[in-house]
């Protein structure tokens, strides 16, 4: 009896764990996001640009532009955003050569617009 009565309150106890964590959540940070827009001097969205955000925890994953030359940046509340890196890593493809763009940027602005300067300008 002692056993049934045991094995009871650890299958109640846990089985409430379960449904209190179902019901609520489990926390998890904030995260913020920024829209990033490249664009080359003639205002043409640019394809491909990798854009690389640096943040205090340096784990940040590059993503690419699209074909409307936007790239939507994410990180962690407990991350520090400190600068922005956009670079062209195909070389001539994706309407040319474009130089490294490289700017501060504390994460306060939800779009940033860029205008990449093309090597032979």
């Amino acid at each position: 009896m002692k056993g049934i009565k045991k094995l009871f309150v650890f299958l109640t106890t846990g089985t409430m764990a379960v449904v209190l964590a179902a019901c609520y959540g489990v926390p998890v940070d904030d995260m913020y996001q920024s829209l990033i827009r490249a664009k080359d001097s003639s205002g043409e969205p640019i394809n491909g640009l990798k854009v690389t955000l640096v943040t205090t925890a340096n784990d940040s994953i590059p993503e690419f532009t699209n074909e409307n030359g936007e790239a939507i940046i994410r990180y962690f509340q407990d991350e520090e955003a400190s600068k922005l890196i956009v670079e062209d890593v195909d070389g001539a493809d994706n309407g040319g050569e474009f130089l490294k763009n490289e700017q501060d940027y504390d994460g306060s602005d939800s779009t940033v617009d860029l205008t990449m300067t093309r090597k032979s300008e």
